[in-house]
């Protein structure tokens, strides 16, 4: 069963930016390939980020194809800005905040003239309106009539992989782990052991800069297998004989101290310590 929590990464977005998001004319996909642009540069407090259209093909469980026309049609309206990297195989991508920008419709989409005064406003309109239809009703039959030969466009040694699994998140001040990375360390560690060794390690570049750690993660796991191996787990049969062992101990120091009243031990028990 799903159990999402904020303490597992949120997005920040403004409230009034959700507003005016609501009010423009997406489709569906567009507003989905929104939704991962927002998730990839506000869930990482970030601006912009580098896109490729295979992995927004694979976020949203679509075909390339499609993803290729509807991320255009956001550009061309201004939704989202192109800041670096003309090639099909990524870009970096901004979400225009200033909604005052964007544009009700594509460069390549067809207007729709409403001029009462012109004798063919008639004809103007109603040709318009069945190129738009036709324009679109195209547009979704090509989505339907996608077949298996298409996806051979995706080489089969390409494998998608969460960005998740690419983007290092800042922990502390010096250490630096992918969101997976951390994940594996705490499933296999506890959360409390982990942070304690991100915290260490931080400590331990900061002291020593020019001996910074390349791998935060190799590093974090050979620390903790290390003092792990020097003072081993026991397990709860072990430490319910180690604290029987304590409690023996107090009564027998206590029964001795007793029986001869001035706080020293005697025969077998003076080697042991006086409770005064």
């Amino acid at each position: 069963m799903a159990r999402p929590q904020i303490e597992d990464g949120f997005t920040r977005i403004a409230h009034e930016i959700l507003e005016q998001a609501a009010r423009i004319n997406l489709n569906g996909t567009q507003f989905r390939i929104l939704l991962i642009v927002w998730r990839y540069t506000y869930g990482f407090q970030r601006k912009m980020h580098r896109f490729s259209l295979t992995f927004l093909a694979g976020a949203l469980e679509t075909h390339k194809n499609q993803i290729q026309r509807e991320l255009q049609i956001l550009i061309e309206r201004n939704v989202l800005l192109v800041i670096s990297g003309g090639d099909r195989r990524s870009r970096v991508l901004s979400f225009n905040k200033n909604y005052d920008e964007w544009k009700m419709k594509s460069d390549n989409d067809v207007a729709v003239s409403f001029e009462p005064n012109k004798k063919d406003s008639k004809q103007l309109i109603s040709g318009q309106i069945s190129a738009k239809l036709t324009a679109t009703s195209r547009t979704k039959k090509d989505i339907k009539s996608l077949k298996i030969k298409d996806l051979k466009d995706i080489p089969e040694t390409e494998v998608i992989e969460p960005m998740e699994d690419k983007v290092k998140i800042k922990f502390m001040d010096t250490v630096f782990l992918t969101q997976t990375e951390y994940d594996r360390l705490v499933t296999d560690f506890g959360k409390d052991t982990v942070d304690l060794y991100i915290e260490m390690v931080d400590e331990w570049q900061t002291n020593n800069p020019k001996k910074t750690k390349v791998d935060h993660n190799k590093t974090i796991r050979v620390w903790i297998r290390k003092d792990k191996a020097k003072n081993p787990v026991k397990n709860k049969h072990e430490r319910n004989k180690d604290e029987m062992n304590i409690l023996n101990q107090f009564y027998e120091e206590g029964a001795a101290h007793e029986a001869n009243g001035n706080g020293k031990l005697s025969g077998s028990d003076k080697d042991r310590l006086s409770l005064l």
